[in-house]
């Protein structure tokens, strides 16, 4: 029994959904990779807070090194979010619904990046909370979960969209068919 198709309104806010909710992740994980407030310190070394990049006090900032599998991570995330923001976009606009697989594909390439994303925030979760430095966690360590879950529900609605909305597949030749003559190329010389 073939599962009847969602209308082009349903199709349509799904692609929005997923729209809104790439970006929205994107923004959520820029704050936490430009913050300085993943984790409220414990003033040893004079850090009152800290983030990926720098740790801070009321007179100023300094810079830290190390966690950097945390940063290229979060960093190529951001990226592949990017990109496929883009190509959400592109399929809104275009209404892709005969692109065979292309919704799938989004729906995968979420799940990719939002497991770049979890790796990071795990791995930095480990950083911070093990340092020396470490009170409680701050706001901006809050942002990157939260792009993390909203990049997996972009993921999620994505997939649930391929899932009752299968691409339309075009005609296929059934075996022990003979090919159709083409019409001969005309050449014109002049």
């Amino acid at each position: 029994m073939e599962r009847s198709r969602p209308s082009a309104d349903v199709s349509q806010k799904l692609k929005l959904a997923v729209l809104v909710l790439v970006p929205v992740s994107n923004l959520f994980l820029l704050i936490a990779l430009v913050s300085n407030n993943w984790i409220n310190a414990n003033g040893k070394d004079g850090f009152e807070y800290l983030g990926l990049w720098r740790g801070c006090n009321s007179q100023g900032c300094g810079l830290l090194v190390g966690g950097v599998y945390v940063k290229v991570f979060l960093i190529l995330a951001f990226i592949g979010g990017v990109g496929l923001g883009i190509v959400a976009w592109l399929q809104l606009k275009y209404d892709t619904a005969n692109d065979l697989h292309l919704q799938k594909g989004v729906a995968v390439g979420l799940f990719i990046v939002g497991a770049f994303q979890a790796y990071g925030m795990i791995h930095g979760s480990i950083i911070f909370v093990l340092s020396i430095y470490y009170v409680s966690l701050s706001w901006s360590y809050a942002m990157g979960w939260i792009a993390v879950i909203t990049n997996l529900a972009a993921g999620c609605v994505s997939y649930y969209h391929y899932w009752i909305d299968p691409p339309i597949p075009g005609p296929t030749p059934s075996l022990g068919t003979t090919p159709q003559e083409l019409p001969p190329n005309t050449i014109i010389v002049s």
